[in-house]
């Protein structure tokens, strides 16, 4: 079971290493959802809050940026630590640049994010699912708004890139 703030970081691991059509899925109420975790804008998650005057707004938090949210800095940290052994062989690569085999894939992130040890409090984003969609296809939301929740993470799936 994982917090929504592990998953957000895990997403935002997975669409930075691997790409935005790669969607984590989770179980909830008995049901199989995908997703985002994080919204991303270019290089940057980003979120709306309204400011004190009334206007909204878009906070916008840069993923390679020294002030980024301290849930992207401990998966990249643990990202690196995953990928320094091959990045020191001489004839090494990084294996996240050709990695498609989705058990492996899901099996590699889940490891790097134990390793991360996130805490809720590292993610300054709302804990919601946005573009939420069943996996069956019976339903969408816009966002699923999880609070505290603990979600199972049963897969990753491929989407067709829109």
């Amino acid at each position: 079971m994982y917090s929504v703030q592990q998953l957000q970081a895990l997403d935002c691991l997975l669409k930075k290493v691997v790409g935005d059509h790669f969607k984590l899925v989770i179980e909830l109420n008995g049901q199989y959802w995908y997703g985002d975790f994080v919204r991303l804008d270019g290089n940057a998650l980003y979120q709306h809050f309204i400011d004190g005057i009334g206007a909204i707004e878009k906070h916008t938090f840069y993923i390679d940026s020294p002030n980024a949210p301290n849930m992207v800095k401990k998966i990249w940290q643990s990202y690196l630590a995953a990928i320094e052994p091959f990045r020191r062989h001489p004839f090494g690569s990084n294996p996240f640049e050709r990695l498609r085999d989705l058990p492996l894939l899901f099996e590699t992130l889940v490891n790097i994010l134990a390793k991360a040890d996130i805490a809720d409090e590292d993610s300054p984003l709302s804990p919601c699912l946005f573009n939420a969609r069943l996996l069956n296809g019976d339903g969408s939301l816009p966002f699923i708004y999880l609070g505290n929740e603990k979600l199972k993470l049963v897969s990753l799936i491929r989407i067709a890139e829109e």
